[in-house]
């Protein structure tokens, strides 16, 4: 063997090891992003399903709290919050659309409830 076929071999072998070792960090990679994230979106649709619960309430105790159009927007709210799906068993699921029309919904329940007009706070922690 001649020294281009032993640097050729021991290329292609260092190549082969670095793609299974590559894809192996790659996974455990996309595993601990993937958790960090869904814990997060977690939070965030957890903390708008409890402001909802809460607005509800507060609407049970005071039939003028709400007007019908926001009372119906929560609802509305709500009802995507409980539909967002638990587990990522479905290829076809686009989570980016789902949470986009979430959050667009939140922004006009916050408007209609006229919480736009409040001082800007954290976004994690408007409604």
């Amino acid at each position: 063997m001649n020294d281009d076929d032993v640097e050729s071999t021991a290329v292609n072998a260092g190549r082969a090891e670095g793609l299974v070792h590559g894809e192996q960090e790659g996974i455990q990679e996309g595993l601990r992003l993937g958790n960090a994230e869904g814990h997060k979106l977690g939070e965030e649709l957890g903390a708008i399903k409890g402001l909802c619960l809460a607005w509800r309430h507060v609407a049970s105790l005071d039939d003028s709290a709400l007007s019908d159009r926001a009372a119906k927007s929560i609802a509305s709210l709500e009802a995507l919050v409980d539909a967002f799906p638990r587990k990522n068993d479905n290829p076809e699921q686009d989570f980016m659309r789902d949470i986009t029309l979430i959050r667009t919904k939140r922004k006009v329940v916050h408007s209609l409830l006229g919480l736009d007009k409040q001082p800007q706070q954290s976004e994690s922690l408007m409604f």
